[in-house]
């Protein structure tokens, strides 16, 4: 299979009659793909590959390839409108802090591909009739949308609207089932091609697996009953009185024998490759100590030992983490990340925390300290989100703090310096994290990754789950 750079010189007209500059070749892209990107459009292109996930490493440009298998398979006429009402011949789902990035990509990659992305106030504004249809230009290739509003609006999109591709990037938002992940599974089910993004498929047990396999109707997948009885192992407590078990959860693999079925079916179906495979040139992790354990101090570790004592699980739980990390007052995690910020001098740096009213402890120990710096969460809307990532990019901006919002999508290779003030209890996160610096194309030959930890036995506890969902997920390839 060839592709080559863009031509300009060839057109061809599609079964509606509108004219796309499609070279006589199979992928028309304005910046030629790696290597590595046409060998993964190729599988996908292949017969049996209808249905696939493709969890290439972060970093890898999993999206410029499904891009160009988009734009293969348009030239091929193979995407054809369906359904009693033509809406688009793709529908692309991802999470919705994407939506602007995922049409710039299309753009970028492949601006001949007619598309448009719709939020539920795009939905709006573009108005509906009595039978709940809105009103979509004509001829649209591909339809981008967020997966909540994909679940809130299904009943607009199914039966009228039919796909001939589904694109469900993003995927492990689905790992965890409910009601949106039923309403992407039947949408998968009833369209003939469905692609799956996702380096983690797979955070914390095997059952997250299997949604996300499900949701892309993976062919040949086992039935949940037989997975989850034969494959997954649980775990409960027992009812002194009853002689039940409870609060029955699952922890890993049922036996190495059930992983390595897994990882055998997983090579059939999922595409998985990581930079040292590919021969790409990504930044390679120096840190010599990922953990830096820090003494939380006096008054710290007395609202620790109280906060242990409280007969409430949940309370005494979330109480000794907030303890750990900072009591409001004072925080000698977060004096040792000024400190720590002050050593590299003008070094660049992203700061990641799990808790919202942390990030604004952070900034105000930067501003303290004349650290500059700019902070995003959820609560920062989507116009003002991209100015800070664009201010960071171009180095008018030192420190970029944030919590899960800078987990996915963004290309921060600018930067070689990451700190985790407190670790997540998903080595899945933490993988995200280090994508947004371990990039192709990146001006850093290494990076760091320190993650500041409080010393105490929550913390530890939660280093030795860290390991083992690592080898959770490594015994089947991921």
């Amino acid at each position: 299979m060839t592709i080559s750079p863009r031509d300009t010189s060839s057109y061809r007209t599609n079964r509606a009659g509108r004219k796309h500059r499609y070279p006589s070749k199979d992928f028309d892209l304005q910046i030629p793909l790696q290597r590595h990107q046409r060998d993964g459009a190729t599988w996908l292109l292949q017969d049996g590959h209808e249905k696939a996930l493709v969890a290439d490493e972060v970093g890898l440009g999993k999206t410029a390839m499904v891009i160009a298998t988009i734009s293969c398979l348009l030239w091929r006429d193979a995407l054809p409108h369906v359904g009693r009402q033509r809406l688009a011949r793709v529908l692309w789902l991802t999470d919705a802090t994407l939506l602007h990035q995922t049409m710039s990509e299309l753009e970028r990659f492949a601006p001949h591909i007619k598309a448009m992305s719709a939020t539920p106030q795009d939905l709006n504004r573009v108005g509906w009739t009595k039978e709940r249809r809105a009103r979509f230009p004509e001829g649209l290739d591909v339809l981008v949308m967020g997966y909540e509003t994909a679940h809130s609006r299904r009943h607009f999109l199914s039966p009228s609207h039919e796909f001939s591709m589904l694109v469900l990037d993003e995927a492990g938002k689905l790992r965890s089932g409910g009601a949106m992940w039923r309403t992407i599974r039947e949408m998968a089910q009833a369209t003939p091609r469905v692609v799956g993004m996702s380096a983690t498929p797979m955070e914390n047990d095997p059952v997250e697996l299997f949604n996300v396999l499900a949701a892309i109707d993976a062919p040949g997948l086992w039935t949940r009953s037989v997975y989850e009885t034969e494959f997954v192992e649980w775990k409960g407590k027992i009812n002194r009185k009853t002689g039940q078990p409870y609060d029955v959860r699952p922890i890993g693999w049922a036996t190495t024998a059930h992983s390595n079925a897994v990882r055998d079916y997983l090579s059939r179906v999922m595409l998985r490759r990581t930079g040292e495979q590919v021969r790409l040139d990504l930044p390679v992790n120096v840190t010599a100590e990922p953990v830096v354990w820090v003494d939380p101090y006096e008054d710290q570790q007395d609202a620790y030992d109280r906060a242990s004592r409280n007969p409430n699980g949940a309370r005494a739980f979330h109480g000794q983490q907030k303890a750990g990390l900072s009591t409001g007052e004072s925080s000698a995690i977060l004096d040792r990340l000024v400190a720590l910020l002050n050593e590299r001098g003008e070094q660049q740096a992203i700061v990641f925390s799990e808790y919202l009213d942390l990030l604004d402890e952070i900034a105000d120990r930067l501003t303290a300290a004349g650290i500059g710096h700019a902070v995003i969460h959820g609560d920062v809307k989507g116009g003002n989100r991209e100015s800070v990532v664009r201010s960071f990019v171009a180095g008018k901006v030192r420190v970029l703090i944030g919590n899960k919002v800078l987990e996915r999508g963004l290309n921060l290779q600018n930067c070689n310096l990451l700190i985790s003030v407190g670790s997540s209890w998903n080595p899945a996160r933490e993988a995200q994290r280090e994508g947004r610096i371990r990039r192709a194309n990146s001006r850093h030959a290494a990076y760091e990754h320190l993650t500041l930890a409080p010393s105490t036995d929550l913390s530890q506890a939660q280093n030795a789950v860290l390991t083992r969902k690592r080898a959770l997920a490594t015994a089947v390839g991921l």
